[in-house]
């Protein structure tokens, strides 16, 4: 065996262009051999790739979809609550009486929310007493008013939302608008969002908003790649559209209500005949989403691939691996003894191109409003979403700072806290003002989270911003005294819990007045109610004309009463300002001719004042300068009574 070898070795050695003839061949037969693994190889993994990302570009497209559904319900859900908690809507529930306020609430809910046909409050006998419709999705709003509003308690939904627990909101079917037992065309796709209405003396009626839901469900079912149908649970299609066998787009959506002889499971019957030649059932993604609409339809959402889209698909992961055979058996003639090695290399790089574009397509989300500045501050990044709600370019605002949206009159403190917070690698969340390029003012919750380098330093921080201004709006609405515009009782206590909390804190003195005007009631008893109310206005100008920072306010905190809170840095300078509160009032030169100590309006003032309250609390401090106020009385009134503790 050796002497043969032997023989072999000097042949060639003797003969090099046959020893090179041989080498050729030999490469050539190991580089078809190692394409022919590497073809084998490539085939076999892309087609379970192909499978894998495929089902989670559905999973990813149902997340993201879902989620924008669900903030949608989210902020119909926030309306309907802020709405039933406003104190203006409890006033108007525990009086039965209209006013401007109640309408004007009702507006303002319509108005910031476009999607809106119809918000209605029914009283507990099923009577339609406030009613704002809207024609179209977009348009202006109108209150319905008179003989046409209705009497709705037979109506399903009115008895379903009376009996369902308290607290609780309700939602409607979704199905399409009905007029005159007909329905209506082009069709209009309805969800009703309703909560029971309760007081102390028990249900009072429900309110109820109606939602055109046709352009939220037409973008819910938007795709490029997939077929998106929603279904009930008795298979009936809400949403449906699919290839037939001869390759015609049908429309059953709507199936139960347009009478449409096709559902759900008739459909996945014929599926497999379908795109039985693209095995595309390996495709198939479904979910509920019951816990995004808990309503009896009992949604869910089925996911299916285009036929075209998944044959090209198919094709070019073909083409693809094609190319990549032709490659490497290209480059393993002249470079055969790394043949082994190149496939692995040009894979490990084809991965990691998809792994990169696969986690920027992650980051990509037109729907939440986000940005990303280096650790000075400086905006590197921001996205489309919170462009569009600035009305900014990108342009414009990358390499600039935040300052560039922060109003002039912003607490610096709350400034100060943040950057403390980020900077020690903690997470800041917090509620701040911003502005629009055209100078609208907008309130935000924003959350600040720090990222990281390799060396666990601060590189970057990203913030994510939530569009507040609507909650804000109907909070002012709840928390303002109607007759004065004053800040109400309600806010008081929540505000001074507050500056007890920072007096304590950083340890400022603490300054507080509380104030009756003298003989009100002989001033209601001479001039009348409608007088009176007049005088509370007066005495609330001035008080607010008074109040020249932004960390001065004033309460209306009982009939003829009024508490201020200030901030002074003595004694002395509470009593100076104490004392020029109750010459402006009684400068109005309001005629009171039965008071006992003057022929004006006069106020009687109840003055706290202390450098150090770490040992009192609220009520104590709302006790004392009570007592204050009543010695101010007990002197003779039109005065001052002092307690420093």
């Amino acid at each position: 065996m050796l002497h043969k070898i032997e023989f072999i070795l000097k042949y060639f050695i003797k003969h090099p262009a046959q020893m090179k003839l041989l080498l050729i061949f030999t490469f050539i037969i190991y580089g078809m051999l190692i394409s022919f693994i590497s073809y084998s190889l490539t085939h076999h993994y892309q087609a379970g790739s192909t499978k894998i990302k495929l089902m989670e570009d559905q999973r990813q497209s149902f997340n993201i979809k879902s989620n924008h559904l669900k903030e949608k319900m989210n902020g119909f859900e926030n309306a309907l609550e802020s709405f039933n908690s406003s104190e203006i809507f409890k006033r108007y529930i525990d009086l039965g009486t209209e006013n401007e306020n109640i309408r004007d609430l009702f507006s303002v809910i319509m108005n910031d929310n476009k999607e809106l046909s119809q918000l209605r409050f029914i009283d507990k006998d099923g009577n339609e007493k406030i009613r704002f419709d809207r024609n179209e999705l977009g348009e202006k709003s109108f209150e319905v008013l008179g003989e046409n509003l209705q009497n709705k308690k037979t109506r399903y939904y009115f008895k379903e939302i009376k009996y369902s627990p308290k607290n609780k909101t309700w939602y409607s079917k979704l199905d399409l608008n009905i007029e005159r037992g007909e329905i209506q065309m082009p069709i209009v796709p309805t969800l009703r969002v309703g909560k029971a209405v309760y007081n102390k003396k028990g249900f009072q009626g429900i309110l109820i908003m109606n939602i055109f839901f046709k352009d939220i469900l037409e973008k819910y079912v938007q795709s490029p790649f997939f077929y998106i149908s929603i279904y009930d649970k008795d298979g009936e299609f809400i949403y449906h559209k699919h290839l037939t066998k001869d390759g015609k787009l049908k429309d059953y959506s709507w199936s139960k209500y347009l009478k449409k002889d096709f559902n759900f499971n008739m459909h996945k019957k014929n599926l497999k005949t379908v795109l039985l030649d693209v095995n595309a059932n390996d495709y198939i993604f479904e979910k509920s989403i019951h816990h995004i609409i808990p309503n009896a339809d009992d949604l869910s959402v089925h996911y299916e691939p285009k036929l075209k889209e998944l044959k090209e698909f198919e094709e070019n992961d073909q083409n693809y691996i094609f190319t990549v055979t032709i490659i490497v058996l290209l480059l393993s003639l002249p470079l055969s003894f790394i043949i082994s090695m190149l496939p692995s290399m040009l894979n490990d790089e084809l991965f990691k191109m998809k792994k990169n574009l696969d986690e920027q397509m992650k980051i990509v989300d037109e729907h939440v409003y986000l940005s990303t500045t280096d650790k000075n501050g400086k905006i590197l990044n921001i996205s489309q979403a919170y462009l569009d709600l600035l009305g900014y370019k990108k342009e414009d605002l990358v390499g600039k700072t935040h300052a560039i949206l922060k109003p002039t009159d912003t607490d610096k403190t709350i400034y100060e806290d943040l950057w403390a917070t980020i900077l020690s690698k903690k997470i800041w969340q917090g509620e701040i003002s911003n502005l629009k390029k055209n100078g609208e003012k907008f309130e935000a919750k924003v959350l600040i989270k720090p990222n990281f380098d390799d060396k666990g330093k601060i590189s970057t921080f990203t913030s994510y911003i939530q569009d507040i201004t609507y909650q804000k709006e109907v909070e002012k609405l709840s928390v303002t005294d109607e007759l004065t515009k004053l800040f109400n009782r309600r806010e008081f206590n929540r505000v001074l819990d507050t500056y007890i909390s920072q007096s304590k804190r950083y340890k400022y003195p603490f300054s507080m007045i509380i104030f009756d005007i003298d003989f009100f009631k002989q001033y209601n008893d001479t001039y009348g109610h409608q007088m009176g109310d007049e005088a509370l206005k007066n005495v609330a100008k001035e008080i607010t004309f008074v109040l020249k920072r932004s960390t001065d306010l004033g309460f209306r905190i009982g009939g003829e009463e009024f508490s201020i809170l200030f901030s002074t840095k003595s004694l002395a300078d509470s009593k100076k300002f104490a004392e020029k509160i109750r010459k402006r009032i009684e400068a109005l030169n309001i005629e009171h001719k039965n008071s006992a100590i003057s022929k004006y309006l006069t106020i009687s003032i109840g003055l706290f004042y202390s450098e150090d309250i770490s040992t009192l609390n609220k009520d104590e401090i709302f006790d004392v300068t009570d007592k204050a106020l009543y010695k101010a009385k007990q002197a003779g009134r039109n005065q001052i009574s002092v307690v420093k503790v």
